[in-house]
């Protein structure tokens, strides 16, 4: 299953938690389900026991664990037997008819994995981390698919910058809390996995390369998050660690790779961190970029994607911030 949250176009301010149907549609879970109760057992108020299950928060709704994802695909199955009856019925929307938000909009954490692909490390003459380098990201950086990134224009000193670069990382999001866990079990506190675009400023990253300072400034920016379109659940995903991963712009690929060439894989990276901090449900992790660039950076008017096999594709357009 692949689970998104979104907002119909007429009504931006309402996020509902939808499941992609057929890969142009989407369901809204929560009406689908009061529908399933009616239909299947004819329960005459299903709204209370719908809203149990499939809260509005998204975060709430991955606490809940695997019962609210049993529910969620015997309504998936039962929906996608008869797709034309739920359009008319509002309860199935087209994906071209509604806003995508980002999946979990407010994680309590945003953690990014640094130099973490072998090509990368090469490219840069680094030598080979003894364990994974991380770096947190402000929740308040996060966007959703097809929505903007700003470069930065500043009014104080170290505020702008001139060039951004489009990090394109394979996203996974923890659904259940975490800590001290080992690499054996990693993969039971996995939900699924996403797109994660960490957009760095790298001129100013470049002002001191390594130091943290710098490091966190260039990366904390408004918007600096794109995230989505959606979480594909870890049972359609067989290996996170074999998935090919491509960065576009404009339509044109700059560079491909392939989440095998990763120096640290999902497991070893949940178990590191999870002895440091715990992860908890909502959280999500970047796994690092392969090779960036260009050298000139984005330009406004861009249009930038990356696509991951399995996930999809995250769209977003890049403009010059105006205050």
């Amino acid at each position: 299953m692949k689970l998104a949250l979104f907002s119909l176009k007429s009504q931006l301010k309402k996020k509902k938690i939808g499941l992609i149907v057929r890969d142009r549609y989407i369901v809204d879970l929560r009406k689908a389900y009061n529908v399933y109760l009616k239909d299947k057992f004819d329960v005459s108020s299903p709204e209370i026991i719908s809203s149990k299950i499939f809260p509005d928060n998204i975060i709430a709704f991955i606490k809940n664990g695997a019962y609210s994802l049993i529910k969620a695909s015997e309504v998936l199955k039962y929906v996608d037997k008869d797709v034309d009856r739920f359009i008319n019925e509002h309860v199935i929307h087209h994906l071209d008819s509604v806003k995508l938000e980002p999946p979990i909009p407010r994680p309590s954490k945003l953690i990014g994995i640094g130099l973490n692909f072998e090509e990368y490390r090469i490219k840069l003459s680094y030598e080979k981390p003894d364990v994974p380098l991380f770096f947190l990201k402000p929740p308040s950086t996060i966007i959703g698919h097809e929505d903007i990134i700003l470069i930065p224009r500043g009014r104080l000193p170290g505020t702008s910058s001139n060039i951004l670069f489009h990090e394109f990382e394979l996203g996974v999001v923890i659904g259940r809390k975490a800590k001290r866990v080992s690499k054996d079990e990693a993969y039971n506190y996995v939900l699924g996995y996403t797109i994660f675009n960490d957009i760095t400023a790298h001129d100013i990253e470049m002002i001191q390369p390594g130091h943290v300072l710098y490091q966190q400034r260039c990366k904390a920016f408004d918007t600096f998050s794109p995230i989505g379109p959606w979480i594909t659940l870890k049972d359609e995903i067989k290996d996170p660690n074999m998935l090919y991963i491509a960065r576009k712009r404009n339509s044109r690929v700059e560079e491909e790779s392939n989440t095998k060439n990763m120096l640290f894989k999902v497991h070893e990276i949940i178990e590191f961190l999870s002895e440091i901090m715990t992860l908890e449900p909502g959280d999500i992790i970047g796994m690092g970029s392969p090779p960036t660039g260009p050298n000139e950076g984005l330009q406004p008017k861009d249009m930038i994607e990356t696509t991951i096999e399995g996930i999809g594709t995250l769209r977003n357009y890049v403009e010059e911030f105006r205050g």
